[in-house]
């Protein structure tokens, strides 16, 4: 019955049409029990994405200081992930601070940035991270694809970016029907290389999730 509740509760906000500053107020009043209510539903995004960058960081010999962004990091359960796996230099970025706070007492992020993720360019300067990491970021009123080039710009040629998304998203929601041929184009023009792209299942509930891993170039 509580994961139902929680279920639905995801379900009211993550739609399409959603106004990105109704989902704010929703995070803005959740965020002292999301963490609870995460807990009460079967997910492994958090793990999913985690893996995949660790996994990456690891087969390039990489060391566990690199310097990571946590875009969409909410209340840290990704931070929490990677920093199983012993990546000690993670950066928040979240626009919710609310939630940043929750995150912040985990003892996992160097720094929390607090900003939204738009059509412009983050406050943040080009070619600072050695990875970068968003899980769950790409939903409707959250993070949109057009955003997308701006969180390539602060990696570090070189660099590792990992993103993650509900499969189902890319078929079902027009805002993000248009992230793979976007995610192509810009392969296209030079901004990243592809490293491998998979299908991992319950990832949201009982929902698929797909994992994207990418060099910056």
């Amino acid at each position: 019955m509580a994961q139902t509740l929680v279920m639905e509760k995801f379900r009211k906000f993550q739609k399409s049409g959603v106004k990105h500053g109704d989902v704010l107020d929703v995070y803005k009043k959740w965020a002292s029990t999301y963490d609870k209510d995460l807990d009460l539903i079967k997910h492994s995004s958090a793990h999913a994405g985690a893996s995949a960058l660790a996994d990456e960081l690891t087969r390039l010999q990489k060391p566990k200081n690199v310097r990571i962004l946590d875009v969409a990091a909410g209340t840290g359960f990704c931070g929490l992930e990677l920093k199983k796996r012993g990546f000690t230099n993670i950066d928040a970025l979240d626009a919710c601070q609310e939630m940043l706070n929750v995150a912040q007492s985990k003892d996992v992020y160097k720094s929390l940035i607090c900003e939204d993720v738009g059509d412009k360019p983050l406050q943040i300067e080009n070619d600072t991270y050695d990875a970068l990491i968003c899980v769950e970021g790409f939903i409707d009123g959250h993070i949109k694809c057009d955003a997308l080039p701006h969180l390539l710009k602060v990696v570090k040629p070189g660099g590792t970016i990992v993103l993650t998304v509900r499969e189902e998203f890319l078929h079902i929601t027009a805002e993000f029907r248009k992230l793979d041929p976007l995610i192509v184009r810009l392969r296209e023009e030079g901004m990243w290389e592809f490293i491998i792209r998979y299908i991992t299942p319950n990832y949201f509930g009982e929902k698929d999730g797909v994992v994207y891993v990418y060099k910056r170039k």
